[in-house]
C-alpha cells in the first residue's frame, strides 16, 4: 500500500521534492499516507494544494498590472486545513494530529508564511 501511495506522490514534482525532504523511512511512510488521506479528503492533489499559496512572482505580477492585491488569499491552504481539522467528524482526533504533522512538517510549503516564500523557494 505504501508503494502505491509513494508512486502517487512521486507522480507530482512537488511530491518528489516533499518526499526527498523526509529522510526517516517510518516518518516518510506515515506522512505519505497522511498526505494522501488529506488530499483525498479535501479533493485536491499536492500540486493543487501548492497552488492555493500565491507565489511571489504572482504577487509581483498582480501589483505591476494594477490588479487588486486584496483578492489574494495567502491563507487559502491554511484555511482548507483548518476546515478539515475542525469540521471533519469521520476522522479520529489521532488521525487529525497525524495529518496535521504531515501537512505542516518543517519543509512543507504550507508552513511558510508569505513573507518567507522566497526564502523557502531558495531552500528547497
Amino acid at each position: 500500500m505504501t508503494d502505491s501511495i509513494d508512486a502517487w506522490l512521486l507522480s507530482f514534482d512537488c511530491g518528489k521534492k516533499w518526499l526527498n525532504t523526509i529522510t526517516a523511512k517510518r516518518t516518510k511512510d506515515l506522512y505519505s499516507k497522511d498526505m494522501k488521506d488529506y488530499c483525498d479528503a479535501v479533493g485536491k492533489t499536492p500540486h493543487e494544494l501548492l497552488k492555493l499559496k500565491p507565489t511571489l512572482v504572482e504577487i509581483v505580477l498582480m501589483s505591476q498590472t494594477g490588479k487588486d492585491l486584496q483578492t489574494i488569499n495567502e491563507n487559502a491552504a491554511e484555511d482548507l486545513l483548518d476546515n478539515f481539522l475542525y469540521n471533519t467528524e469521520e476522522v479520529t482526533p489521532h488521525m487529525k494530529v497525524s495529518i496535521l504533522c504531515a501537512v505542516k512538517n518543517q519543509k512543507n510549503i504550507f508552513a511558510c508564511p508569505l513573507n518567507s516564500w522566497l526564502h523557502h523557494l531558495l531552500a528547497v
